[in-house]
């Protein structure tokens, strides 16, 4: 490892300098990784969310009334949806946190000298 004029800090390999609170190129290629798996997972109950909310508001504008019924069956759906996509949301947060968590020990470790 040799030392960094740059950033006053050790690189890892040689070109390849990290500062303290910066990302390296593999960290930051697997939180895109990351934020496109959890968009590709979320999209879709957000779009049934969607589909049911504007059912519920576009059709009283419409030729045909809901039913207390149907519109607590649409309601019904959306808590539903919602009631899985909060605790997914909630993982992917925990998730990138302990992430970043894990990054910044390593960093930690890198900047450790050899005894």
């Amino acid at each position: 490892m040799a030392n960094c004029a740059l950033y006053h800090v050790e690189c890892r390999t040689p070109g390849e300098c990290v500062k303290p609170g910066k990302f390296t190129s593999s960290q930051v290629g697997l939180r895109r990784a990351m934020a496109i798996v959890a968009i590709n997972r979320i999209n879709p109950y957000l779009d049934e969310v969607s589909g049911y909310t504007t059912a519920v508001i576009q059709q009283p504008n419409g030729d045909r009334r809901h039913t207390p019924a149907e519109y607590g069956d649409y309601f019904e759906v959306n808590a539903d949806y919602a009631a899985d996509l909060a605790p997914m949301v909630a993982n992917f947060v925990d998730y990138g946190n302990m992430q970043l968590k894990l990054e910044r020990l390593d960093d930690k470790l890198e900047a450790t000298p050899y005894q």
